[in-house]
């Protein structure tokens, strides 16, 4: 009989696949007069709104010992790399994700929802490259062979088998560096969440209000005040409001799935959020889902699961 906790984990995977899938399309569909920087702060700050009654809950739910944040601070053997506080993860955190979630609306707009989607499943490597230099986490021969072939069918997809390197899109690379910088600052909080000096919610939370203080500010300082306007336009409110909606509950529906399953199983089970893209770019964008693109997606959907397979049996 299937457990409670795996039907759940289940259950939000199908939300997750749903929300993110839908995610670039809506990017995408934005008016041109919403640009990535005031999209993306207008995105941040509806998860904000989203996380504060979560939080909340949460809190009430999960309340933190102090005295068990000090053990776990005294006995951590993972390096807390911004600091004791859980403030200095906050901040820092933030800034990061105010230019990650910047190059990933910027870099949708130009490697289209399809490219972009593809390429953000290179978070599986990165993932395994810092997890080895900041978490001290084993990496096996397995993972790293199969971590190049995930990248072999990324080109694939990508270049629809030219292999012309150096003519990948702009907006490629712009997402491959947004990968890279999310899963760094993935790695890092991770010893904070695991010694409970923070809770999800609560990171989640402040990484979001921090990203729309800098790029809200930024727009401001940038643009000025006049062209704060555009916010209150119908037509963008809607896809802001949507697109902040969206990237939120695929987020909380992210850690339901690690609540209750295992993260290499939630990894795999994410994985065909592009089949939505696909199917809804194709209606929406015009953008067309070739033979390539679904080689490109099988052999990164193998990668994925002998990467997660080779790290579970390596943590027994």
């Amino acid at each position: 009989m299937v457990k409670k906790e795996t039907k759940l984990g289940f259950f939000y995977a199908v939300l997750s696949n749903i929300f993110g899938g839908l995610q670039p399309v809506i990017a995408n569909l934005r008016p041109a007069s919403l640009d990535s920087l005031i999209f993306s702060g207008m995105t941040a700050l509806i998860q904000v709104l989203i996380f504060i009654p979560i939080f909340f809950l949460e809190k009430s739910i999960n309340k933190i010992n102090r005295n068990i944040k000090r053990s776990a601070i005294k006995n951590n053997t993972k390096k807390l790399h911004f600091g004791n506080s859980k403030w200095y993860l906050f901040v820092l955190i933030g800034f990061m994700f105010s230019i990650v979630i910047f190059l990933y609306y910027t870099g949708l707009r130009y490697a289209g929802s399809i490219n972009g989607t593809l390429a953000l499943k290179s978070t599986a490597f990165f993932g395994l490259i810092f997890g080895y230099l900041i978490l001290k986490e084993n990496v096996s021969k397995i993972q790293i062979f199969f971590s190049i072939i995930l990248f072999f069918g990324i080109i694939i997809a990508i270049t629809q088998m030219q292999f012309y390197l150096l003519e990948i899109n702009f907006g490629v690379i712009l997402i491959l560096i947004c990968s890279s910088i999310w899963m760094f600052g993935h790695t890092c909080s991770k010893p904070y969440l695991e010694n409970r000096i923070t809770f999800s919610s609560e990171l989640v939370m402040w990484r979001n209000i921090f990203t729309t203080l800098i790029l809200l500010l930024f727009y401001f300082f940038y643009y000025g005040i006049e062209k704060f306007s555009i916010i209150l336009d119908p037509n963008n409110v809607i896809f802001y409001v949507l697109g902040g909606i969206l990237y939120g509950l695929n987020v909380f529906s992210w850690y339901q799935i690690i609540k209750y399953l295992d993260i290499s199983i939630g990894t795999i089970l994410i994985t065909p959020q592009i089949i939505i893209t696909a199917f809804f770019a194709s209606i929406l964008l015009g953008e067309i889902f070739t033979i390539y693109h679904l080689i490109g997606l099988i052999i990164i959907i193998t990668c994925i699961i002998f990467i997660n397979w080779d790290s579970k049996k390596n943590n027994k």
